[in-house]
């Protein structure tokens, strides 16, 4: 009788042992960037795995990091505006633009992130595609739940999080994806993309699926105008609350490329889009904010070249590059720096 307690016991402590090994290997590279605290993260500094887990990793990233800027919106504040960059001098910085989120689900987030900060300013890059709907919308609230204990024991115990971190481990290459512990983007995929397919077949990809993503869409104003819910109003209304706790608001429109309008106007968009850009401005004197249109940026930027033959602002028509960003930032932040 004496073998079977033995084998349960070797059993579960190799269990035990193991568990706790998955554990130490996923805290120390972290691979999905919940831990600010790993001793390896100057060794592990690419992050390709983290891509897969940006809705996730954002809720917490910025969890009591004491920044006072924050930067919201989508994949072009992601990839476009570094908090690192030298126009923000000695204020720090969180960007909290996750790819593919409604206009109501960003502010929950940058309402998440402010509530654990004590946030002075707030950059909010706003998109038209995030304001259009193929049928007359009934806007619906975002519920923010985070799951704090249950997202950080699958970062650290998960079999998935252990394949993640031998991705990472075996992936640290220069043109890896990643993300920073500031939540920018750095687009170092786009790199061998550009190489080996060339700007033309990334921009005619960017350009097929666009067309699929506002075929048959329009900006239904009025029902915008109506509902409590759409994304005008939960933006308005959450500009005001943060104005009246004392912060600076920033709202600006993305730049685009020119295909990209030129794709609007194929659509039937180009008169909804002019009614947007008036919409944005009036929400911004509304609530006493800055405001910034950078569509003509966009425009006159559009085909500029750098020296490898490929777009000098832009990775294809619908993202702008950090240097870009850079001069947006130095229009911005002229008005908010002490």
């Amino acid at each position: 009788m004496q073998t079977p307690k033995r084998f349960i016991f070797f059993f579960g402590l190799c269990s035990v042992l193991f568990i706790l090994f998955v554990g130490m290997i996923n805290y120390l590279v972290n691979p999905f960037l919940m831990f600010q605290q790993s001793a390896a993260n100057d060794i592990f500094t690419y992050k390709p795995e983290a891509a897969t887990r940006v809705r996730t990793f954002k809720k917490y990233q910025a969890d009591s990091q004491d920044y006072d800027v924050l930067i919201v919106g989508n994949s072009r504040v992601e990839m476009g505006l570094d908090p690192e960059s030298p126009y923000f001098e000695n204020q720090n910085v969180y960007n909290v633009g996750v790819p593919g989120l409604s206009v109501p689900a960003q502010i929950a987030y940058a309402n998440n992130v402010i509530e654990s900060n004590n946030i002075e300013t707030v950059y909010i890059g706003v998109d038209f595609v995030d304001f259009i709907s193929q049928e007359r919308p009934n806007f619906r609230d975002f519920k923010f739940v985070p799951d704090k204990k249950n997202d950080y024991l699958s970062a650290t115990f998960s079999l998935d999080a252990l394949n993640a971190s031998l991705m990472t481990i075996f992936n640290q290459k220069k043109y890896s994806s990643t993300r920073t512990f500031k939540g920018f983007n750095p687009a170092n995929d786009y790199t061998p993309i550009l190489k080996s397919e060339g700007q033309e077949v990334l921009t005619s990809q960017k350009l097929g699926s666009l067309a699929k993503q506002i075929e048959g869409k329009r900006f239904y104003q009025q029902e915008m105008n109506e509902s409590e819910q759409s994304p005008v109003n939960i933006l308005e209304k959450n500009v005001t609350k943060w104005k009246k706790s004392g912060k600076a608001i920033v709202i600006f429109i993305n730049p685009y490329q020119d295909l990209y309008y030129d794709a609007l106007a194929k659509s039937g968009l180009s008169d909804d889009f002019k009614t947007w850009r008036s919409i944005v401005k009036n929400i911004a004197t509304n609530t006493d904010s800055t405001f910034y249109d950078f569509t003509n940026l966009g425009m006159s930027h559009s085909n500029l070249l750098n020296g490898e033959e490929e777009l000098a602002y832009f990775w294809e028509p619908a993202h702008y590059k950090k240097e870009l960003g850079e001069k947006m930032l130095k229009v911005m932040t002229s008005q908010h720096q002490e």
